[in-house]
């Protein structure tokens, strides 16, 4: 029966809690202000600092204060009048409506918490799903109980197509009275915090409603103290593999036995902060790791990590590789998932050692950094960062044979207290396995994978053919191609054109303006023009016969999206749905091949359609851009005007085709004129020698990579006539500088078509 409990106990069917479609954001908070920005009655001229503060990322109204109502006593008060945040901190924790929240009070740069003096910053970064708002609070210093903040509906932080929100939000961001001590002239009143004999010390405000400030002294302009800016991060994919690496003979306890050692379903977390499990040397928090350390439940822990300040994200991983259901790690078996995380982020786990009372596998207490200083994404193996930890919260008996153990205990949570309550290193005098005979930990960067796109014109010299009794071949113009983890990079369907280019594209071919914006869209990975036909010696539209190829690395969970203009038209473009072409199956495999059936004709509805190939407005015939009449239906939307329109099949094919990171798995549809072996010596330090071969004439180039997708150096970028080549490496960047130790990619491009192999260097 005891045996039965242990299974019982491991096979709780465990749910990840992470969100699929979350975004980091950084957000900045910058004091503006100058030594002149105060200018009171008294004749002095004073800066304006600000307090500490608290935010919170919110599903929900007034998660602070309600505009017209009074404070509501849960810690307001406490940062208005003296620039203390913990007692709203506090009381944010375990709100429903309340995602994430946390405190800043650390200047960046600073040694120590403090206030936010003229040309400092506080800086904190959350992740959020489509949905959620941001609101803060801080002191507007000299005052009774003046603050910044949003309005009560905070910040949106996406779009009404969900894309993420970037820029800068100072206009967001008001002056508030809480209403709760009498306002004086700001920066000479006696009450005020820079000269109150102590705190809350002012008489009370007769109107006690929380409210924009309006009372009669003179303010600065809010842009003139403080600067807002909210930046959704890029984040690299990471692999997390933990792989139990017992034996039967692993444990050797005092009774003769030979045992293997069993890992027990734990929970991850990425965060900014440290000590997000625990405090060495203090006691358990009573979050919920004594729950995984004395019987491999994880899931009061993770519950509460959702909501921590400094953690980024956590989930629970509980189903070994290959398992149709959560359980146990046994020998040769692994726990397998993927993080997202920004420069900056650690990651902290925690599993139990299941022989034991309330011992656990897991980091130090800061984590383990994954990206170095250089802001390159870490890679490899971890183990000898792993420790074995303590909990404090039961006595330990020897391992693998106490009775009190997980599986032998009558029922969780059933042994005495440990005399030693405080979370420690293992130090009990039993004699325990090396860690690295128990278990092995790797972490490694999801490579981008390089695709290469090709857009043909299929159309012939009779595939339009309109009432007129010509026959017309169907031109496309230049367009712009993007990749994104965004929905609707370039239109909604249903709604009106966004005025960011598009309309350019689908009435005249112009792509310019569109591509810039991109440049700078949240959610935007890459995104360029395509303007330049295959062999061809400048830009052009694309005629019958030809092509337009481009290349780019993306990341699984990455979509396509393009739009080019259906010529013989007013403003019909080409392009796949709104939300884009998946570039990844559901396995995190490449997609490979044509995928024109997901291309679809679409009206811009910026101008009036005539008869396609014959209206005196389409862009052969027109006067000039954009001469058409208003189109009624101003929304994008597919054709449906009446006209007659050949198929898209007859007009366009796309193949998308990833290029593979080793020569030797080209084949199919992508027939390579070149090769490219492997770097030689490898690993290096400090030079190696790539050695590839080309076998026609044409543009080669040769780069270097770092794992995010940031090219390093170009080694070649030159026309190169067919035969063998040979270039060195010296481990220096396109500036001279060397780079640090780590994985990279270097990549032969010839001819619009690429591959890709792997390098490591190591100092």
């Amino acid at each position: 029966m005891k045996r039965k409990l242990f299974i019982l106990l491991f096979f709780i069917p465990f749910t990840t809690t992470i969100a699929q479609n979350e975004v980091t954001f950084t957000i900045r908070i910058e004091n503006v202000s100058t030594d002149s920005t105060l200018m009171p009655s008294d004749g002095s001229k004073q800066p304006v600092p600000m307090s500490p503060g608290v935010w919170a990322v919110h599903s929900t109204d007034a998660p602070f204060f309600m505009s017209g109502v009074q404070d509501r006593g849960d810690g307001l008060e406490a940062i208005a009048e003296d620039g203390s945040p913990g007692m709203l901190s506090d009381s944010l924790k375990g709100q429903s409506e309340i995602l994430r929240s946390g405190v800043f009070n650390m200047p960046m740069g600073a040694g120590g918490p403090g206030p936010l003096l003229p040309g400092g910053v506080y800086e904190f970064n959350f992740t959020a799903s489509p949905g959620a708002r941001l609101s803060f609070a801080a002191m507007f210093v000299p005052s009774n109980d003046v603050f910044f903040a949003p309005d009560e509906q905070g910040i949106a932080l996406f779009d009404t197509q969900n894309n993420p929100l970037s820029g800068d939000f100072t206009s967001s961001i008001k002056l508030w009275d809480a209403g709760t001590e009498a306002n004086e002239e700001p920066g000479v009143g006696p009450n005020q915090v820079q000269r109150q004999s102590g705190a809350n010390t002012g008489p009370p405000d007769s109107n006690n409603t929380v409210r924009l400030v309006n009372d009669g002294f003179t303010y600065p302009d809010v842009a003139s103290v403080i600067k807002v800016t909210i930046a959704a991060v890029q984040t690299t994919p990471f692999i997390i593999r933990i792989e139990n690496v017992s034996n039967d003979s692993t444990l050797q306890p005092s009774d003769g036995s030979l045992q293997f050692v069993p890992l027990s379903p734990g929970v991850w977390a990425v965060h900014e902060d440290p000590e997000p499990l625990f405090t060495p040397g203090q006691p358990d928090r009573g979050d919920g790791l004594e729950s995984v350390a004395e019987d491999g439940n994880p899931v009061t822990l993770v519950t509460n990590l959702a909501g921590q300040t400094g953690v980024l994200q956590s989930a629970l991983f509980n189903t070994p590789d290959g398992a149709g259901g959560p359980g146990p790690l046994l020998p040769g078996s692994a726990y397998e998932f993927t993080v997202n995380a920004a420069p900056g982020a650690h990651l902290s786990f925690a599993t139990m050692f299941v022989p034991s009372n309330d011992l656990f596998l897991g980091p130090d207490e800061q984590g383990i950094a994954l990206f170095d200083g250089q802001n390159n994404p870490m890679s490899g193996d971890f183990t000898s960062s792993l420790k074995l930890w303590d909990t404090g919260t039961e006595a330990n008996e020897e391992p693998g044979v106490g009775p009190n153990q997980v599986q032998r205990q009558s029922g969780p949570n059933t042994g005495p207290a440990d005399p030693d309550t405080t979370v420690r290193l293992v130090n009990d005098g039993f004699t325990y396995p090396d860690v690295a005979n128990v278990i092995r930990l790797t972490i490694n960067p999801v490579i981008p994978m390089p695709f290469t796109v090709r857009i043909e014109n299929v159309s012939t010299d009779s595939t339009l053919r309109p009432s007129d009794g010509s026959k017309q071949p169907v031109p496309m113009s230049p367009g712009v191609w993007v990749v994104h983890n965004s929905l609707r990079p370039l239109f909604t369907d249903g709604a009106t054109d966004r005025g960011d280019g598009l309309e350019a594209i689908a009435e005249d071919g112009d792509p310019t303006m569109l591509a810039s914006v991109l440049e700078n869209q949240s959610g935007v990975f890459r995104s360029d023009l395509f303007n330049m036909p295959v062999g061809a010696s400048g830009p052009g539209p694309l005629l019958p016969g030809n092509a337009y190829e481009f290349s780019f690395d993306a990341y699984p969970g990455s979509y396509l999206s393009f739009a080019t203009m259906f010529v013989p038209s007013n403003d019909v473009f080409l392009a796949p749905g709104e939300g884009g072409i998946a570039l990844f199956d559901s396995n995190g495999e490449p997609i490979s091949g044509e995928v024109t059936d997901q291309v679809q004709l679409w009206d811009a509805g910026t101008e009036t359609n005539e008869e396609p190939g014959v209206g005196p407005n389409q862009v052969q015939r027109q006067s000039g851009p954009n001469t058409g009449p208003a189109d009624p239906d101003t929304t994008v939307r597919l054709v449906d005007d009446g006209f007659t329109y050949p198929q898209v099949n007859e007009v366009i094919r796309v193949i998308v085709n990833p290029t593979p990171t080793s020569v030797d798995e080209v084949t199919g549809s992508v027939p390579l004129t070149f090769s490219l072996e492997q770097n030689y010596p490898n690993p290096f330090n400090p030079g190696t020698s790539i050695k590839y071969t080309t076998r026609q004439t044409g543009r080669v180039k040769l780069s270097i990579y770092n794992l995010l997708g940031q090219k390093v150096v170009d080694l070649v970028d030159q026309i190169q006539s067919a035969g063998n080549y040979q270039v060195t490496w010296d481990g220096r960047d396109k500036r001279g500088l060397n780079v640090t130790s780590g994985i990279y990619v270097y990549r032969l491009d010839v001819k619009g078509r690429s591959v890709t192999r792997k390098m490591t260097l190591l100092k």
